[in-house]
């Protein structure tokens, strides 16, 4: 999808942000911008067969190897135009998805590599495992359906916990849907 803030990268920007990370042995055999998202550039980025078990070089660990595939998400270039909290949010997702693996059993891929110096190309970027699977987004309905969370549904569980609220004596939850509904910070 196109979009201004996308920075967009030509294929030998890409082998070269594979050799800088991962080492002059790995070889790229495919490049395949996925699309979807509207704010950074988001590749898959398939590897050589051979490239996965080389050397890397001195200091270096090969962390590719075993790999056929890596994902590279590349951040907005500085000075674009954006609203305050989209600024420089690359390190802080880096840093989320380290805490969620360490953490949590929540499925979120491997951060292999990643550079918030802009000294190779102008922005931030990072590269990471690529998860099998669908996404939530074209999923999310039928999850919805699944568990059948309807509005009937949602104002039930409103219910039941606005008066297991009462009954323990705590302030009232606002009602969340209906004539009455004031979603807006009160609590009458």
């Amino acid at each position: 999808m196109k979009s201004k803030t996308k920075n967009l990268l030509s294929e030998g920007e890409i082998k070269k942000l594979v050799k800088v990370n991962f080492g002059d042995s790995c070889e790229v055999s495919g490049i395949e911008e996925l699309k979807g998202g509207m704010f950074n550039a988001i590749y898959l980025v398939r590897l050589v067969d051979g490239a996965r078990n080389g050397s890397v070089g001195a200091g270096r660990e090969n962390r590719t190897k075993g790999l056929d595939k890596v994902v590279l998400k590349v951040g907005v270039i500085p000075g674009t135009t954006l609203l305050t909290y989209e600024r420089d949010v690359m390190p802080t997702e880096v840093e989320c998805y380290r805490l969620i693996r360490e953490q949590t059993s929540v499925p979120v891929p491997e951060v292999l590599a990643h550079d918030f110096s802009k000294t190779h190309i102008k922005s931030n970027y990072f590269f990471m495992t690529a998860l099998e699977g669908v996404p939530l987004s074209p999923s999310w309905r039928v999850i919805w359906n699944r568990f059948t969370m309807s509005r009937a549904g949602i104002m039930g569980i409103s219910a039941t916990t606005r008066r297991a609220s009462i009954a323990r004596g705590k302030k009232r939850f606002p009602r969340c849907f209906g004539k009455s509904s004031r979603m807006r910070g009160s609590t009458r």
